[in-house]
């Protein structure tokens, strides 16, 4: 299931404006934090979702709204999902949405088509701050930097 997170308003210009939304792209980890907020360790099957599934919701969704100003793509580790680039692509070229979020835990270093996209202004990449991958962590940090990647 694909999961839809916002805060929805509108303006006094009878604009239907989201502040944030979230879309779950995959339950597959490379970690298993006891206390993960989104219970991914705890899935006895994970999947990556349908990249045709989530283009159907999120073009559905988009076409009832006049921007999404921040849009977060995550998981589990949003970068094992095998479609990133599709998605990515999509929502840096969709006008209503403002700026994108990446959530990683650093443990997984994106393909070059990634991290181009990536590397767009509209991107915004947030690497967490786990102990047990720190070594990891920084050498991804690194990695993403050269390519221009905003952290």
């Amino acid at each position: 299931m694909i999961k839809f997170m916002n805060s929805l308003y509108i303006n006094g210009f009878n604009r239907f404006e989201v502040p944030f939304m979230s879309v779950l792209l995959t339950q597959k980890c490379t970690l298993r934090c006891s206390h993960c907020s989104d219970l991914m360790p705890y899935y006895s099957n994970p999947v990556h979702f349908s990249y045709k599934e989530v283009f159907f919701h999120l073009k559905k969704y988009l076409s009832v709204v006049d921007h999404v100003h921040f849009l977060l793509l995550c998981g589990g580790e949003t970068l094992l999902y095998p479609q990133l680039d599709k998605v990515l692509a999509y929502c840096i070229r969709e006008k209503k949405i403002r700026k994108i979020g990446i959530v990683t835990n650093g443990t997984v270093m994106p393909t070059e088509n990634v991290c181009k996209l990536l590397g767009t202004s509209k991107v915004r990449v947030r690497v967490s701050d786990y102990d047990c991958v720190k070594e990891k962590r920084e050498e991804t940090i690194q990695n993403l930097e050269k390519y221009g990647i905003i952290i």
